[in-house]
């Protein structure tokens, strides 16, 4: 089986979801199965708003038998209050008594940006990659997890 998993963060960061996605790939790929991480290049969880926060400089590495890549993150102008008025206002819009999904799925590829990782996700069926299965989390930072969910979707991937 292949399986991507597309998370925020990942190892050697240690965190509740990074540790469920870092356990889980593990597992797999000691079981003979081929995982794959597609990662921002956060360490700091303030890195995703604000500039000079700590970040990982390896772009692609294995770790006990996954294989991770890590993307860059693109800060919004003003990045600082955007972000934070951005998911304020993201949460008010999923109150209303409307459907507000497409509104959200559009203003979700903004929280934060991670551009690199849509495009390698685009790339994907060019490099002959084809996953089993696609596992992704953290919906607070929402671009990551709606790329993952978009690329599933594409793809008829579960």
């Amino acid at each position: 089986m292949k399986v991507l998993h597309v998370i925020p963060r990942y190892w050697n960061y240690t965190g509740g979801a990074e540790l469920y996605f870092q356990e889980i790939g593990e597992r797999l790929a000691r079981e003979g199965n081929d995982v794959f991480v597609y990662t921002t290049d956060a360490w700091d969880l303030e890195h995703f708003w604000l500039s000079g926060k700590r970040r990982i400089e390896t772009r692609a590495e294995e770790h006990n038998g996954v294989h991770i890549e890590r993307f860059p993150v693109e800060r919004l102008p003003l990045s600082r209050f955007t972000y934070p008025a951005l998911r304020r206002a993201m949460a008010a819009i999923a109150r209303l008594p409307v459907s507000a999904a497409p509104i959200l799925f559009q203003l979700a590829r903004w929280t934060p940006r991670v551009p690199a990782l849509e495009r390698a996700l685009d790339r994907l069926p060019a490099r002959g990659e084809r996953f089993d299965l696609v596992h992704t989390a953290n919906i607070s930072l929402d671009a990551i997890v709606y790329a993952a969910y978009r690329f599933a979707r594409k793809k008829k991937i579960p």
